[in-house]
């Protein structure tokens, strides 16, 4: 059964200090590449998908929260966005 892709990765990027940053997409598939060395589906945590916006048409992810998690633990550390969120992920599961 796939995963729920609950979270668009729009919404991530904003919280991990991504906004404007296109590296974002870069970590989103580098992300995709440790899941497929990890040998998980990844259709079933990530969905590439189009959105509209003020702008027009812009491409997007919806995300499990597998994805989200691993994308956190793949970011750029010099985001302080980043190592916040990590710290909120590791006190979840502490």
């Amino acid at each position: 059964m796939a995963s729920q892709r609950l979270y668009y990765g729009s919404d991530l990027a904003h919280v991990l200090g991504y906004e404007d940053d296109p590296t974002f997409e870069e970590v989103i598939h580098s992300t995709i590449r440790a899941c497929s060395a990890l040998q998980v589906t990844v259709r079933h945590h990530f969905q590439l998908l189009y959105r509209q916006g003020d702008n027009g048409l812009y491409a997007d992810w919806r995300l499990s929260r597998l994805a989200c998690t691993l994308i956190v633990m793949h970011a750029d550390l010099s985001h302080p966005e980043v190592t916040d969120a990590q710290l909120q992920i590791l006190k979840k599961v502490m």
